[in-house]
């Protein structure tokens, strides 16, 4: 048997004997003995309240029932206060306890509830992976320029998109390429989409190839502006690489840029 339950007997069995306490005076007569000693003479006097006013009334061996009696109830009601202090500490103890107790409980169910939650949520790397291999809307136009077959069967446009696609591969972080997404009435298809595998967190991956060419960089930061204005913003969830003729990209900058903000993050 536990503290709990022990504690609830003892405020049974202590709530009982103060009522055969209350009971019990209720059958003795009201007042106090009270007891003055002047040299060798004693004076025994019944005290009580009548009304507002103390009544003192003097008592002799005669009235020896009467002082039994009185003596009875002192001893009942010296019992009954202290009952009623030990009732009061055990009240307030079941009260702690009930308190603590739902406390722990809410705390119990929390944990069992987020226990729970983990036990039956899929690893964030499955759930990445999963998401990577769902069939997604791609770029539609311009096919006949995805000639450039990666290593799992799927083809970009580029030898730069390539080297970008198997070193993310290699890494093991989740992408999809050219997969649609809507910027308000407006439709794109960013290079790569990045699931990162432990955070959730997605990212834009945009390469531009032709910085050299006027049209292509006007192009570029028009689309730039546009990915800004909802959200995306540099070196935070949109990546960034850029070649022209004189400066193509290299494995040395795709790893930099993979390993600085996707792999540390």
């Amino acid at each position: 048997m536990g503290y709990p339950e022990r504690a609830e007997q003892l405020a049974e069995r202590i709530q009982k004997e103060i009522q055969e306490m209350l009971r019990q005076l209720e059958t003795l007569p009201e007042g106090a003995l009270k007891i003055y000693r002047n040299g060798s003479y004693l004076q025994v006097n019944r005290e009580r309240t009548m009304g507002t006013e103390k009544v003192r009334q003097r008592l002799s061996k005669d009235d020896r029932q009467l002082i039994m009696q009185l003596i009875e109830r002192e001893r009942i009601q010296e019992k009954l206060k202290e009952a009623l202090r030990v009732q009061s500490a055990v009240n307030g103890y079941r009260s702690l306890e009930q308190s603590v107790r739902e406390k722990t409980t809410r705390q119990r169910q929390r944990r069992e509830a987020i226990a729970g939650e983990y036990l039956h949520m899929e690893p964030p790397q499955k759930l990445a992976k999963a998401w990577m291999e769902e069939s997604y809307p791609t770029n539609p136009l311009h096919l006949e320029e995805k000639n450039v077959l990666l290593p799992n069967g799927q083809k970009v446009r580029s030898k730069s998109e390539y080297l970008i696609a198997t070193t993310l591969s290699a890494y093991e972080i989740p992408f999809r390429y050219e997969c649609r997404l809507d910027l308000g009435s407006n439709i794109y298809y960013p290079d790569f989409m990045i699931l990162h595998p432990q955070t959730g967190k997605l990212y834009l991956w945009e390469h531009f190839g032709m910085m050299d060419e006027y049209s292509y960089r006007k192009n570029a930061w028009k689309k730039l502006d546009k990915y800004i204005s909802f959200g995306y913003l540099p070196d935070d969830n949109l990546i960034l690489t850029f070649e022209d003729k004189q400066r193509p990209l290299d494995i040395i900058t795709v790893k930099k840029v993979i390993e600085n903000l996707l792999i540390w993050e």
